[in-house]
């Protein structure tokens, strides 16, 4: 059976992580930059924006004196690739 779920929209949720702080955090530290911006997610917002930013620090840490080219380098956030991923991610649970 296939289901068809309707379009994610998760490209936020990068933008909050990159205001926290691109490397990880631990729960705590969520929880104050919550309580100091005045900015409420929800749990599973919480549990995106932690993985995010596990996620960011693994790769940093692989190309930490490589010379690969750093998967940080640009600026740009492709928000249609990065909800395609979540979405692949989500149906794969």
């Amino acid at each position: 059976m296939k289901i068809n779920m309707p379009p994610l929209r998760f490209g936020y949720i990068v933008d909050l992580a990159r205001e926290v702080g691109l490397y990880q955090k631990s729960w705590p530290d969520i929880h104050a930059w919550q309580s100091l911006t005045g900015i409420v997610v929800t749990k599973f917002e919480a549990v995106m924006i932690h993985e995010l930013l596990d996620s960011y620090t693994s790769a940093v840490s692989q190309f930490h004196g490589s010379d690969a080219p750093r998967p940080w380098v640009g600026g740009y956030i492709d928000r249609e690739a990065v909800g395609n991923s979540i979405r692949a991610t989500l149906r794969g649970r």
